[in-house]
């Protein structure tokens, strides 16, 4: 289970230029990546995530760590 206290201090680190981590921790790299490479969207992306992180650790426990993208319903089972 992720700790929003974590998310929110790996946050912090893009106050000393390191934007991005907390997608990292998150499972969301992508973006994580596009954020560490142009500091968090210029700011406004790193200040748009204060407000997100708890909907991103929300989504982070559900379908989405089970491997499913972007939090999709398995496919239902066929009865025999």
């Amino acid at each position: 289970m992720k700790s929003t206290g974590t998310a929110y201090g790996l946050w912090c680190l893009s106050l000393i230029g390191i934007s991005g981590i907390h997608r990292f921790y998150l499972g969301r790299k992508v973006s994580g990546v596009i954020w560490l490479l142009t500091f968090g969207l210029l700011g406004f992306g790193q200040l748009i995530d204060l407000f997100l992180i708890p909907k991103m650790i929300a989504g982070s426990t559900g379908a989405g760590a089970a491997g499913m993208v972007g939090g999709e319903e398995p496919p239902a089972q066929a009865a025999a």
